[in-house]
């Protein structure tokens, strides 16, 4: 599914307990430019209790060429 705007709206019951690592993350669909980034809105690692939300940045094509 490709969003260019909107909303995203989730309901989860999150699992309790070691093993687990439940998350809703976005990506770029565009893998042409230096940078793909990754946006995790809702990550929990093992503990329902716990959500973090991260943005990661991974090297795309170009960065790959140049050995980034």
């Amino acid at each position: 599914m490709k969003l260019t705007y909107g909303c995203l709206e989730m309901s989860a019951r999150l699992p309790d307990g070691d093993g687990f690592w439940t998350s809703l993350w976005l990506r770029c669909g565009d893998y042409s430019g230096a940078a793909r980034p990754e946006i995790d809105v809702n990550e929990a690692y093992g503990n329902a209790a716990v959500v973090q939300a991260n943005m990661h940045t991974w090297p795309g094509h170009d960065a790959e060429l140049y050995g980034v």
